[in-house]
């Protein structure tokens, strides 16, 4: 059993482990007593520790990759909902062109029998006899 100091900022369950505090004291425990009848068991622990480190930083990447990857597909849906948006804004536009260009049509249409008219009636008011 491995001194209790050592194996504290290691321990799971302790809400304030350390493992740089724990391999500190590990490491000093080989040097400071090489022939120590712990050495065996702190040689494991600090590679046990330093693969727990390993996992715990490759973990920690890729849940803030996540949070990346999670943001810009909601940055995307929201994109993705503006250009919704904004084709159903273009189609309402093409709808109320597609309107006024057929208004302009009839109002074009009523021009050309306004003229129609006003020429018949130069028409009728050469033809008449000059009154004097």
């Amino acid at each position: 059993m491995l001194p209790i100091f050592t194996t504290f900022y290691a321990y799971p369950k302790n809400q304030q482990k350390d493992y740089q505090k724990s391999l500190e004291c590990f490491q000093k425990l080989i040097k400071d007593y090489p022939g120590s009848e712990y050495r065996q068991d702190s040689e494991v622990m600090i590679s046990l520790i330093n693969e727990v480190t390993k996992k715990t930083s490759f973990i920690n990447d890729v849940t803030s990759k996540d949070k990346r990857i999670i943001a810009q597909q909601q940055q995307i849906e929201a994109l993705d909902q503006e250009v919704i948006s904004k084709g159903n804004r273009i189609i309402t536009k093409q709808k109320q062109i597609s309107t006024l260009e057929q208004q302009v049509k009839e109002l074009e249409k009523k021009i050309e029998q306004i003229k129609e008219v006003d020429m018949n009636l130069k028409e009728k008011k050469k033809s008449l006899p000059e009154q004097k």
